[in-house]
């Protein structure tokens, strides 16, 4: 967070950022984002509170490991952290999917990624 706050300040962009332990409280409010991001994490329960959290016209950009991932023996192995192809898809469903992708190598390991767009009510 220290990090976004200090490239958001050289940008000359205002950000807020909060820590929360999202497994333990996975409330992250209603409409209330523009922008959610996810990267390199994966814990299903709060799929749902992220859909929550987008405001009407607001986009999820959501980035981390497939289950391919498991033939390279590098972290993480756990079918628990590992998305199945079309998953990201199907978990924004009545989201207008941009960009969807699965099993893409890039470092030596392989990723789903999805960008995706709440309907403007």
């Amino acid at each position: 967070l220290r990090r976004t706050e200090d490239l958001a300040r050289r940008s000359g962009v205002r950000v807020h950022t909060a820590p929360q332990d999202l497994e333990r409280q996975p409330n992250l409010g209603r409409g209330c984002y523009y922008l959610v991001t996810v990267f390199r994490f994966l814990h299903r329960d709060l799929i749902p509170a992220i859909r929550e959290a987008v405001a009407p016209g607001g986009y999820v950009a959501y980035q981390t490991f497939h289950e391919r991932n498991r033939e390279t023996g590098r972290r993480p192995l756990s079918p628990e952290h590992l998305l199945q192809t079309g998953e990201l898809a199907r978990a924004f469903g009545g989201f207008e999917v941009l960009i969807a992708r699965d099993a893409v190598e890039r470092e030596g390991r392989f990723f789903s990624a999805s960008l995706a767009r709440r309907p403007a009510k």
